[in-house]
């Protein structure tokens, strides 16, 4: 690595971890704030207080109360929490959430560090708390979305880092406590089983039977107690909900090249060195490329879009929302075209199937009708781990220092401006 790629690297490194710093001033700020800064946060607090109480959530709907159509791990948290910490409030409720966002940062830092180095770490984990407002600024409050990444986050570092049956069951355990904090979790149980049959067909097995046992034991307790609300609420409330097509095949990738393009272009650059079927990557560039095309002939609403509202770069002229994907673009290409012979990545394919799992879970979530910014948290937090030891593997390969390596940071540099 010459001294300009290790410089401008350097660089992004600072700025990763200056928006580490950011984010905790930030959290640590709004974490007394006496009033809503999301309009779920009251209602999961209630959810809390009524656990307290005796009451049950998942009950017949009511003039008094109606639950949320999520498990209940968050609010239980809070219920067990709140007599040691001086009672129900914002403050637990937006403690706990940080607490879990900075577990799910020591993971990424720790894969990082075990994948590559220290260094990647931190890029990893940096990354990801550059990405807090992309992510609707969820990472802090009373909602579930931040301990379902910690829990989700200690699963799949148990099923990748893990040996024998103890990992397995752990790993099982923290799927199972991931579905009753948010059932989004469930996506990614079988990648991870996937995984685990490359290893050892007994060990996928005994996840998979552990991991479903656990969930369908839980849920049937639960429903049981509930008469029969607690499924009515958590998976045929969801059934109500309309799922657009259109999103999924083409608005989700749209969106995610304005607010965020070097989650989805850095791991293709990657994707192209790491899968020699260059079709396969040729497909994937032309669709993204026409729903930045689709995107770069739409600029006629006058409305704020909610997922670009927040961007510095969103104010008229529209059309300078296209250009950090344009330049990313343009630097990874140019990449790709100076550097022709094969690069053998080392990264392990789990990552890149963690980051699959991630997008399809994102695309789902973004496609499902009432959706927000924090539906961009799964890719986000998978993305982050794959991008860092992507960094490594283009920059460092066993074949010799890459042409032109400033323009891997450089695009990194475009993302985290």
């Amino acid at each position: 690595m010459n001294r300009t790629t290790r410089l401008l690297l350097d660089v992004a490194l600072g700025v990763a971890v200056a928006y580490l710093l950011l984010f905790l001033g930030l959290a640590l700020i709004r974490l007394g704030y006496p009033f809503d800064l999301e309009w779920m946060e009251g209602g999961m607090i209630t959810h809390a207080a009524r656990l307290q109480a005796g009451l049950p959530i998942y009950a017949a709907p009511s003039a008094d109360f109606v639950p949320f159509f999520y498990t209940p791990g968050y609010p239980a948290v809070l219920a067990a929490l709140a007599p040691v910490t001086g009672g129900l409030g914002f403050g637990l409720a937006r403690g706990v959430s940080l607490v879990a966002t900075l577990v799910a940062m020591g993971f990424l830092f720790r894969i990082g560090q075990r994948e590559a180095s220290w260094r990647h770490g931190l890029l990893a984990a940096g990354l990801y708390a550059a990405l807090f407002r992309v992510n609707g600024a969820f990472y802090d409050l009373a909602r579930p979305d931040a301990l379902f990444t910690a829990l989700l986050m200690a699963a799949v570092y148990t099923v990748r880092f893990g040996r024998g049956w103890k990992s397995v069951g752990l790993a099982a355990a923290l799927f199972a406590a991931g579905f009753f904090t948010k059932q989004t979790v469930s996506v990614f149980v079988p990648v991870c089983a996937l995984y685990l049959l490359s290893r050892d067909w007994r060990h996928a097995v005994g996840f998979v039977l552990l991991t479903a046992g656990l969930a369908a034991t839980g849920v049937a307790l639960i429903d049981r107690a509930h008469d029969g609300w607690f499924w009515t609420y958590i998976f045929q409330g969801h059934q109500g909900h309309l799922f657009y097509w259109k999103n999924i095949l083409l608005e989700y990738w749209r969106d995610l090249l304005v607010v965020a393009p070097l989650l989805l272009l850095l791991p293709l650059l990657w994707f192209r060195y790491k899968i020699a079927i260059p079709v396969l990557t040729m497909v994937l560039g032309a669709w993204w490329l026409y729903a930045w095309l689709f995107r770069a002939r739409g600029f006629e609403y006058d409305a704020p879009h909610m997922y670009y509202v927040d961007l510095w770069y969103y104010s008229p002229p529209r059309w300078r929302i296209l250009v950090p994907s344009a330049l990313i673009a343009a630097l990874l290409v140019a990449f790709r075209w100076l550097n022709r012979r094969p690069i053998v990545p080392r990264t392990h394919g789990f990552w890149l199937l963690m980051f699959v799992a991630g997008a399809g879970a994102s695309g789902l979530n973004h496609s499902t009708q009432w959706a927000y910014s924090n539906s961009l948290m799964l890719l986000s937090l998978f993305a982050s781990v794959l991008i860092a030891l992507a960094v490594r593997d283009l920059l460092s390969p066993v074949e010799g220092p890459p042409r032109a390596g400033w323009l891997i940071p450089a695009a990194l540099l475009v993302q985290l401006g």
